[in-house]
């Protein structure tokens, strides 16, 4: 075959795949968006979905995006499951207590996972500098949440005794307010909550890290009926999830112009914690370390009765993002005998 009908044939092959694209590209947006209603927490973790909505990534995927918004994951959770959602965003803690508690709860993907955007904050004019220094201390957390089992891994780890602090569990409005007023010596705090409190109250707060510790993770999680109904519905906004954090990663700017706006945050302050790495789709086995941890952290602390361990592989749904994003699913099949 001559030079030139070779590259005669390798031009017709690309048009012909570009047409094709073309066609499968005119008839998803010709096609009727499909109608998903997923609660989200108004906080950095929703940030995939507020940027994919605004820059209509979720349309170009076929779907018509309906947002409920909610102050805490644990609430848009049971939104969810009251059936006024098809799908929730809700932090690992409130998700591991649905599952333990008997509920047929499905966990399609982490969303959101970061090791900066929870901290424990600290009034430094009180006198608190270090997690040390709460012992006889007043503490206020959110309970049943992620941020108080990052708070009792933090006492934990500096030997703080629970019973030597003086617990109280709040609403986050009325926690932060304790905190602004001076009430309480520290609180679990939160983005974008979190950095509205150290911009107010400048060196008098202080926030603590323990970045090697704990995780800040939320998840895409659904009622397991939702899937083998809707796989176009979980494949179109998988597909729009992943492009939204590729945006994000290519331009962080835009994405905190989004977000800043969404969540009545100046663009300078998110820009100081704003992290696009944090946003992405994956099942890893730290996932299932965590939420074994944290069974036994509520078995402890009574929030839960005392038993097996449930296998929490039999409640995570990797097919969907398999099919969206291969190699993303990286469970191990099983999980050793407890």
């Amino acid at each position: 075959m001559s030079k030139f009908k070779l590259l005669g044939l390798v031009g017709l092959v690309f048009l012909a795949l570009v047409a094709s694209v073309g066609y499968w590209v005119l008839v998803r947006r010709a096609a009727p968006l499909q109608t998903v209603t997923i609660a989200v927490p108004l906080q950095v973790s929703g940030g995939a979905f507020f940027v994919g909505q605004h820059q209509h990534l979720f349309a170009s995927n076929g779907i018509d995006l309906q947002l409920r918004e909610f102050k805490l994951g644990k609430d848009a959770l049971a939104a969810m499951l009251a059936g006024r959602a098809d799908l929730a965003v809700v932090a690992d803690v409130p998700a591991m207590l649905a599952i333990a508690r008997g509920t047929d709860l499905s966990i399609i993907a982490v969303v959101f996972s970061s090791r900066t955007a929870a901290a424990l904050l600290v009034r430094a004019d009180h006198g608190v500098a270090t997690v040390a220094d709460l012992k006889g201390r007043s503490v206020a957390t959110v309970s049943g949440t992620n941020v108080e089992y990052m708070l009792d891994k933090m006492l934990a780890r500096h030997q703080v005794e629970r019973a030597g602090i003086k617990l109280t569990t709040l609403t986050p409005a009325a926690m932060t307010g304790a905190f602004l007023r001076g009430e309480v010596d520290a609180i679990t705090s939160w983005q974008p909550d979190l950095a509205q409190l150290q911009l107010e109250l400048g060196p008098k707060a202080v926030a603590l890290y323990e970045p090697d510790m704990f995780v800040y993770r939320f998840l895409l999680v659904g009622k397991r009926t939702y899937r083998p109904g809707h796989p176009t519905q979980l494949r179109g906004v998988l597909e729009a999830l992943e492009a939204s954090a590729e945006s994000m990663r290519r331009q962080p700017a835009d994405a905190i112009g989004i977000l800043g706006a969404k969540l009545a945050l100046d663009k300078a302050v998110l820009g100081r914690f704003f992290d696009a790495g944090d946003y992405g789709l994956v099942l890893d086995q730290s996932l299932l370390v965590a939420l074994d941890d944290q069974t036994r952290w509520a078995m402890e602390r009574s929030m839960m009765p005392v038993g097996p361990i449930p296998n929490y592989l039999d409640f995570i749904d990797g097919a969907p993002l398999q099919a969206v994003r291969p190699g993303a699913d990286r469970m191990i099949p099983s999980v050793p005998a407890r």
